[in-house]
């Protein structure tokens, strides 16, 4: 899949449907999965008890016996929100595209309002591994009109938005979502839009902050080197990209490197013209299996048409 979602709602929302049923929070899943069992046994099979223990076979690894318990619940209630929402994002994780929308298309027929952004977010992440963007693009829209929206809405629909090369819409949706919440990583990758938007002029003054504020420069000293490419002012951009390498050299741990950093190190690396280096920090990322905000500048970087501090 191109991106994943972690929503903060998800959880809350799938909580608030299922009525709980007391388990011990020691318990292992396998053993949850057993006692669950011996419940459906004594009182028979309802939607809520086997979608619970779909629920614990999945964290077990038993993906198919989850599976095969959501069907089991929907057969007995085929409006059953939580089996529809369980089971969506199993087929998402499987990469069974088709099957996930029908579910999520199902759910939202049926859901209660308070769940329909978290669905609709599930289904935007569906259509885009399906490369329809715009379809994509409006349930984002949608869901973030929402009251709390989570800070990874605001981030997937940037990416959608960046993929479209929308990055002025990008940039402000960003911005606004920054406002509503405060998050650093809202205000960061704002910057990084405004940056790829053209904008560098708006982006320098959050940066020149951060960089009096943190300890750590190097993302903010490469940030400052995009703005200044972006301006036209290669040679200014160049110190700053040898400063943020000699600092990622010093915090890049030989046995175990962040990918982070070395995302960051193959991007330094492009912008000043070393491509065989930076395209091995981007395949060493890529094979540790990073993905999306961490490789997409990068990558951006490597294009023929990229322009660097050379």
């Amino acid at each position: 899949m191109p991106w994943r979602l972690h929503t903060t709602a998800a959880p809350v929302l799938l909580a608030a449907l299922l009525a709980a049923t007391p388990l011990d929070a020691h318990e292992s899943p396998d053993e949850k999965a057993r006692r669950l069992s011996a419940e459906i046994a004594r009182r028979g099979g309802t939607p809520e008890l086997l979608c619970r223990r779909a629920t614990e076979l999945r964290v077990y690894g038993r993906t198919d016996a989850a599976v095969a318990d959501l069907h089991a619940a929907l057969r007995l209630d085929p409006t059953y929100v939580p089996a529809l929402i369980d089971l969506a994002r199993i087929e998402t994780a499987r990469s069974r595209t088709t099957e996930a929308l029908a579910a999520v298309n199902h759910a939202l027929d049926h859901a209660p309002a308070a769940v329909r952004p978290e669905l609709l977010m599930i289904r935007a992440e569906l259509f885009e591994a399906k490369r329809d963007r715009p379809a994509a693009l409006r349930d984002c829209d949608e869901a973030i009109s929402s009251a709390e929206p989570a800070e990874d809405w605001f981030l997937a629909r940037a990416r959608i938005q960046l993929a479209l090369g929308r990055q002025d819409d990008a940039a402000r949706g960003l911005s606004e979502g920054f406002r509503r919440n405060g998050s650093a990583v809202l205000e960061t990758e704002w910057v990084e839009c405004l940056i790829d938007a053209g904008k560098p002029a708006a982006a320098l003054p959050v940066i020149e902050r951060n960089l009096a504020e943190v300890r750590l420069k190097s993302s903010w000293l490469i940030r400052r080197a995009r703005a200044n490419l972006s301006a036209g002012k290669a040679p200014t951009a160049r110190p700053d990209l040898l400063e943020a390498l000699d600092e990622i050299e010093t915090r890049l741990s030989p046995t175990r490197p962040d990918l982070t950093l070395l995302a960051e190190r193959g991007l330094a690396r492009a912008l000043l013209g070393n491509t065989e280096a930076a395209r091995a920090d981007l395949e060493r990322v890529r094979r540790a299996g990073a993905t999306g905000w961490m490789l997409i500048r990068l990558e951006s970087a490597l294009r023929p048409t990229s322009t660097g501090a050379k």
